[in-house]
C-alpha cells in the first residue's frame, strides 16, 4: 500500500444544473489542508467544600469550525468564472473532499474517505509572477460541521 499523496484528493462540486451530481473543481491541485477548530468558553467555579482554596477553571464548547483551504495553478478562464459567481453571492454548495486509496503503482485505487457538507467560497487569492503561471488559493469555510464518512459518500 502506497502513502497518501495530494494527487490521491478531489474536490468535488454539486451541479447547478443536475442536483445530486458531484463534479471535480480543480483548485486544489497543489495543496489541500483541512482546518477543524472549536471555540470554547472559560468560566471559573470556586469551591463550595472549601472557599480558600483557588476556583477551578472550567470550559464549554461553543461551536465548531469547520474549513478547506488550498492553492492551484490556473488553466482555464472558466474556472474563474464559475468560482467568481460561488463567490460573489450568498451560496452555499455541497461539496465533497474525496482521499482516494493509492494502489503500489501510486495510481488511484477506491475512496478510502470523503469528507462532506455545505460551505461557501469565501476567500480566493490569485498570484502571479512575471514569468510563473497564475496561481489561485482557496478557502471553503462550512455552513456547520464537515461530516466524516469511510469510504464514498452514496
Amino acid at each position: 500500500m502506497s502513502e497518501f499523496q495530494g494527487k490521491h484528493v478531489l474536490l468535488k462540486v454539486e451541479s447547478d444544473d443536475t442536483p445530486g451530481t458531484f463534479e471535480r473543481v480543480c483548485i486544489f491541485q497543489n495543496t489541500q489542508s483541512i482546518s477543524r477548530s472549536k471555540q470554547r468558553s472559560e468560566y471559573v467555579v470556586p469551591s463550595c467544600d472549601t472557599p480558600d482554596d483557588p476556583p477551578q477553571t472550567k470550559r464549554a464548547l461553543q461551536s465548531l469550525t469547520d474549513q478547506i483551504t488550498g492553492d492551484a495553478y490556473v488553466t482555464s478562464e472558466a474556472v474563474f468564472g464559475r468560482l467568481d459567481a460561488w463567490h460573489r453571492g450568498d451560496t452555499t454548495k455541497n461539496i465533497r473532499l474525496e482521499a482516494y486509496q493509492p494502489e503500489a503503482d501510486g495510481t488511484m485505487g477506491a475512496i478510502a474517505f470523503t469528507y462532506s457538507g455545505a460551505a461557501q467560497y469565501t476567500m480566493n487569492t490569485v498570484a502571479a509572477g512575471y514569468d510563473q503561471p497564475m496561481s489561485l488559493n482557496s478557502t471553503l469555510d462550512f455552513d456547520g460541521a464537515m461530516t466524516y464518512t469511510t469510504g464514498a459518500v452514496v
